[in-house]
């Protein structure tokens, strides 16, 4: 059903565009679609058919809060057929990520209006890219690492350290009237923890180095999961991520690695001017090189 609704019908269960169910929070006041939702029906007070169906149907219990949700809208217009700016879920997702869309959603709290530009959902898709890339080298991290840090994986717990105070500030958040974007700022500092821990001298000689790595992991891959963001192939994952990077730029892989080997043979004839050309040429269309130890690649990132 995602190509036969608007972007703004993403949420919706019931009703008209106006109205989300959850299971978190009552709405506060009337819904301006002029429907009331307090009826027996939805605060699942009355056996009535349509409840009866649709436990029936589902395995779940019915509706028993509506909240209103804000208005989408796109480039500060609201979104409509007259104005052109119509346009459905599936072409969004022709050039982004399911997840990079939901990101960008739960940026805003639910009851606010969110405003759709190619610039937020490009910085949607660079943070979830950002927040993945990190668990990747994490998880490599610790592989490279051996049994002593499958001891700490094994110790690792949610329940407890690190890994417990990141799951509990989401959690917070969702409880303050589903306030996802307190959730994903919880999420920020983490991150930069655990880049100081795999990137900077402190961080590497840190003695509690894999322990505090394997509690951020716990931690960080529990809170992706309760807000809908958790994946289990995190490689799978990156690949879809760049897979439509390379749509949004125009470009096919072949056409990056002929750049990138043009670069490499201007860097060896310390044509470095020229190398410098293709990689911003590369940068402007959101593929950053990076240049590593191993040799050169590329990510995602937001066109410069």
């Amino acid at each position: 059903t995602q190509g036969k609704f608007p972007l703004n019908a993403i949420t919706i269960t019931a009703c008209t565009m106006c109205c989300v169910s959850v299971w978190l929070q009552a709405a506060g006041g009337p819904c301006s679609c002029g429907n009331q939702h307090n009826s027996k029906a939805t605060t699942g007070s009355s056996n009535g058919s349509s409840e009866a169906s649709s436990n029936i149907s589902n395995h779940v219990g019915f509706v028993r809060y509506w909240v209103h949700n804000g208005f989408v809208n796109v480039d500060s217009e609201k979104m409509s057929k007259s104005l052109g700016n119509f346009f459905t879920i599936r072409d969004v997702l022709r050039l982004y990520h399911p997840a990079a869309l939901r990101w960008f959603l739960i940026s805003s709290q639910y009851r606010a209006p969110i405003n759709y530009t190619q610039k937020a959902l490009d910085d949607a898709s660079d943070r979830f890219y950002y927040v993945y890339q990190s668990l990747a080298d994490v998880a490599a991290t610790l592989a490279a690492a051996g049994e002593q840090a499958a001891a700490a994986i094994a110790a690792a717990s949610t329940q407890s350290g690190v890994g417990s105070q990141i799951v509990a500030a989401v959690v917070e958040g969702l409880l303050d009237d589903l306030n996802t974007p307190a959730c994903l700022s919880a999420l920020s500092q983490p991150l930069k923890a655990v880049n100081d821990l795999m990137t900077t001298k402190a961080g590497r000689k840190n003695p509690k180095r894999l322990q505090l790595l394997a509690e951020y992991q716990a931690g960080l891959t529990q809170s992706l999961a309760l807000l809908g963001l958790g994946r289990n192939d995190i490689s799978a994952t990156l690949q879809e991520f760049k897979s439509l990077s390379l749509v949004r730029s125009g470009l096919t892989q072949d056409q990056v690695d002929e750049r990138m080997a043009a670069r490499a043979a201007a860097r060896q004839a310390k044509d470095f001017a020229a190398a410098d050309a293709v990689r911003l040429e590369l940068a402007a269309k959101g593929i950053m090189l990076m240049d590593t130890a191993q040799g050169t690649t590329w990510r995602p990132g937001l066109p410069q």
